[in-house]
Order: structure tokens, then C-alpha cells, then sequence
């Protein structure tokens, strides 16, 4: 099952704690429902928690697209 196919409350409470996996952050249909629910309970997900799991996107990605043996 993708990370997507859960229910908004499950992502809710994964978005809250800061506790959404990896793949999930960088799959785009993951991404996608994780911004939409974000956007639905703006003011109960804190900006801290926001703004690291985007800075853990950010890294996850740049990581992805390094080529193999470079650090």
C-alpha cells in the first residue's frame, strides 16, 4: 500500500509527530496528499514540524540525484 492511500487522520498524526517516512517524502502523489492535508489542519501542524520535514525533502532529494560515489 502507498504511503498515500492512508487516511487523512493516519497522515494527520504522522504530519503532527513528524513521523512521515522517507518514501513518502518523496514520492509526488505522497507529497501531494501530505501538502493537501497540511493545508487542511494549517493551524494544528506546527511550522517547526513543517519546516523540517521540508528541509528532510529537500536532503532526500539532493541525495537521490548525487551520483553514486560522491558524498
Amino acid at each position: 500500500m502507498c504511503y498515500c492511500e492512508k487516511s487523512e487522520k493516519e497522515l494527520f498524526s504522522d504530519l503532527k509527530g513528524g513521523t512521515v517516512p522517507d518514501e513518502a517524502l518523496l514520492r509526488p502523489c505522497c507529497w501531494k496528499k501530505i501538502c493537501q492535508v497540511r493545508g487542511k489542519w494549517f493551524k494544528e501542524i506546527g511550522d517547526l514540524v513543517w519546516t523540517m520535514l521540508c528541509d528532510k525533502r529537500v536532503e532526500l532529494i539532493r541525495q537521490r540525484q548525487q551520483p553514486s560515489g560522491t558524498a
